[in-house]
């Protein structure tokens, strides 16, 4: 009865407002209108596929949220693929930044987008696909996506979950809509102790639901990554050589308590070396760091000049990052690193800095962050809540060599301690427990 009354809510009121939504954002967004457009040829492309797919092959749909859920499905889909080369891989997104990033070589052996959550088109997705298993992964759980796998006998898998206290699905409206969804999934895997625990007492799971810990399968894909990396140095030699603070993924609100404390350790430290990366390198943020840098005579340079004439930049004391896709590498030329996002909502990826042996830092949002709670415990990573405190950190191990390799040796024992979720979590999903798949 309570799952009928949300199931009828939900398509009723909550899909439209959610597509009317979704239209409005689209004229000023091209990232929304590039998920709209992108969803067109959803049903010919899945059409195509069953066209040349050998119909006694199973098929696991593996869905992810964006990029970030992407790097922690890519482990997961390579184990399947080892384990099974002969399972089908479908690998659905709901936004353009993770589809647009699967590249020319998929893991999968289709990629598509998943449809809007409205009950009609989840329940064509599910009558031409007809997959064995859906695999989901963290936080990606839409109502229609689940309630209609269960009514066509699709096993369901969430993997890396978390539930924090204070998230938006713990409020009681939600938590009773949410409540009928995750009582549908067949097996849960927790990041941590802490999230199952949250799961039961706000959900009330059936004893039909499996729950086991399991860990977060991106530790295995950054030390995947890293393990698999050609050494390069896209960094000139003079950061190289020199101590060297990286700033990733910032956004102008960390810029206001970022660089007063950069703007001291340049000053302290003439042989330090800063790289400022924006999470959206726009003209206008990067017109704010150039700003920046003229106003306290610091020399600069961009990071697209470099190895063209006059780009070397040797004396230069900031690399201004005008491009993407370079942070990961960047890292592992760096000593400590600002890791952004802290002081706008939620702090970006920890892991990356981290397993580079690049002491990570981050603003008083890190509480979505399991990784940034772990590094913060273990003295591999440091909270900072102001300018103040971020001059206090950057000066207490730019000024004591000892100090600063301790917290990197132990930011990348991190990633190393908690590596093994991949394992776990695909001996569960082929077997149903923790024996060798």
């Amino acid at each position: 009865m309570k799952q009928a009354f949300w199931f009828g809510l939900y398509n009723l009121l909550f899909v439209p407002l959610g597509y009317l939504g979704i239209r409005v954002s689209g004229l000023f967004s091209h990232k929304v209108r590039a998920g709209i457009a992108g969803r067109k040829n959803l049903f010919s492309a899945i059409q195509a596929f069953n066209r040349t797919r050998e119909q006694s092959r199973p098929l696991f749909v593996v869905h992810c949220a964006s990029l970030g859920e992407y790097e922690m499905a890519q482990p997961v889909i390579a184990r399947l693929k080892e384990a099974h080369p002969e399972i089908y891989i479908a690998l659905t997104f709901f936004s353009p930044s993770g589809y647009e990033r699967v590249g020319e070589e998929p893991p999968a052996d289709l990629v598509t987008y998943l449809p809007f959550d409205s009950a009609l088109q989840v329940d064509r997705f599910y009558r031409l696909l007809r997959p064995d298993k859906l695999v989901l992964t963290s936080y990606e759980v839409w109502p229609n996506l689940i309630w209609l796998a269960a009514r066509h006998g699709v096993q369901i898998h969430l993997t890396s979950a978390r539930l924090q206290n204070g998230n938006a699905k713990t409020y009681p409206l939600i938590r009773s809509l949410y409540s009928t969804v995750y009582g549908n999934i067949d097996h849960i895997y927790p990041i941590t102790e802490e999230d199952r625990t949250n799961l039961q007492r706000y959900y009330h799971l059936p004893e039909s639901v499996q729950v086991t810990v399991a860990g977060n399968t991106r530790y295995d894909r950054v030390l995947q990554r890293a393990a698999g990396r050609q050494e390069q140095h896209l960094l000139p030699p003079a950061f190289r050589h020199a101590p060297t603070v990286i700033a990733g993924s910032i956004w102008p609100a960390d810029n206001r308590h970022l660089l007063p404390a950069l703007a001291v350790a340049v000053r302290d430290y003439p042989e330090l070396r800063v790289v400022l990366a924006p999470h959206e390198p726009s003209q206008a943020h990067l017109s704010e760091l150039t700003d920046w840098c003229e106003g306290h005579d610091i020399s600069y340079l961009y990071f697209s000049t470099l190895g063209k004439e006059g780009g070397h930049g040797p004396a230069a004391r900031v690399l201004l990052v005008d491009t993407v896709g370079v942070l990961a590498e960047l890292y592992h030329d760096g000593d400590m690193a600002f890791v952004g996002g802290g002081f706008s909502g939620s702090v970006h990826n920890v892991m990356e800095p981290a397993v580079a042996r690049c002491v990570p830092l981050f603003g008083p949002a890190f509480h979505n962050s399991n990784e940034a709670e772990q590094l913060l415990a273990a003295g591999g990573g440091f909270a900072v809540s102001d300018a103040a405190s971020c001059t206090e950190i950057l000066r207490r191990h730019l000024g004591n060599q000892d100090q600063l390799t301790a917290a990197q040796q132990e930011a990348y024992q991190v990633i190393k301690r908690n590596a093994g979720a991949v394992e776990k979590t695909v001996r569960h999903l082929l077997t149903g427990s923790a024996e060798t798949a």
